[in-house]
């Protein structure tokens, strides 16, 4: 008697994410109830910066997604450095960094004026 969330969030929330996907999300055609999101517990930054670049080639929306954040290789977490390096990375190439829930209401918007 599985029942998919989906609809529960769509109809309450502005946006809800999954988690562990592989592809970053097409704005103006994701379903913004299930945002795939990418996994980066444990990577370093060479890791994530082809999902970077391919999400901007794409104009995608990637969503990065991690459980704790510190220095050391703690279960779950994502590095420090890492995070450091994707802002960093962000900011050099005029990338916006914000919420979930911050994006997805700019896609709504962008959504509704096309």
């Amino acid at each position: 008697e599985t029942q998919s969330l989906v609809p529960f969030v769509a109809e309450r929330f502005v946006a809800g994410r999954t988690f562990n996907d592989v592809v970053a999300n097409a704005p103006l055609h994701c379903d913004l109830a299930q945002v795939a999101a990418r996994d980066v517990d444990h990577l370093e930054f060479t890791r994530v910066l082809p999902y970077l670049e391919e999400a901007a080639s794409d104009q995608a929306w990637l969503v990065v997604g991690g459980h704790e954040v510190g220095h050391g290789l703690a279960a779950e977490s994502v590095q420090v450095a890492t995070l450091e390096a994707i802002v960093g990375w962000c900011r050099e190439h005029d990338v916006w960094i914000d919420t979930v829930g911050a994006v997805a209401a700019r896609v709504q918007d962008l959504r509704r004026a096309t």
